[in-house]
């Protein structure tokens, strides 16, 4: 029976706490199981913590205490390419033939390292690379990417972590990446202060699609995994 009082419907309390489901199909004939049914207050309990309302006008710190034993950031960045080179990738400079390509960005535009620096800053929830160095501000015309790696580093070294395993793909139609990895993945390390065997990295063609396989872009993705010092 449901009763209405000033608005507001009241349900009756459920007759009993378990729910008998019978499934022949899997028990047979004589198989039935009792699925229990935790109680309004049992649920409330557990999803209590998880409230928000005492977190809407709240300031939230940038990390919080204790800290998880690791931390997981991902980082995207794609780039217009232009004629000429070289081409500035993962702190290296690519040469290649006259007919080479270029990265078109207002700093360096490197795109192996913008990804890689908002994986970092990801991982501490902290502010994005374009937040922390805008690409409307003279000062990073130009600019090295390595310098944006470095400020992230310094962030998550901030807060307690070190770099656990970084793991990136290089999406580009052209130059061909594969004789430059290595190469790449030294640089990447040197400037995480890790060992290389912890900088994992792949490039993948675009097949002639999109922007990236008409070589009209090339792009960036990156995992990076943070662990507590």
């Amino acid at each position: 029976m449901t009763t209405e009082v000033l608005g507001v419907r009241n349900h009756p309390p459920a007759k009993s706490h378990t729910n008998v489901a019978k499934r022949p199909d899997i028990f047979g004939d004589a198989g039935s199981f009792a699925l229990p049914q935790p109680s309004t207050r049992a649920i409330r309990r557990v999803f209590a913590p998880f409230s928000t309302s005492c977190y809407r006008n709240a300031e939230l710190p940038l990390m919080s205490s204790p800290s998880p034993p690791f931390r997981i950031g991902l980082g995207y960045d794609s780039h217009r390419l232009g004629p000429g080179g070289p081409l500035r990738i993962g702190g290296i400079d690519i040469e290649q033939a006259s007919d080479g390509v270029h990265a078109i960005g207002h700093s360096d535009a490197d795109v192996l390292l913008h990804a890689l620096t908002d994986a970092l800053l990801g991982a501490i929830a902290a502010a994005d690379i374009g937040r922390l160095f805008p690409d409307d501000a003279e000062v990073n015309r130009g600019r090295d990417s390595r310098d944006f790696v470095a400020a992230a580093i310094e962030k998550v070294h901030e807060t307690g972590y070190a770099i656990g395993n970084v793991d990136a793909v290089i999406l580009a139609q052209r130059p061909k990446m594969a004789p430059h990895i290595d190469d790449m993945r030294n640089a990447v390390a040197s400037m995480l202060g890790c060992p290389i065997d912890s900088i994992g990295l792949k490039a993948k063609t675009g097949e002639g699609v999109d922007a990236v396989g008409r070589s009209e872009a090339i792009a960036a993705r990156v995992i990076v995994m943070l662990i507590r010092n």
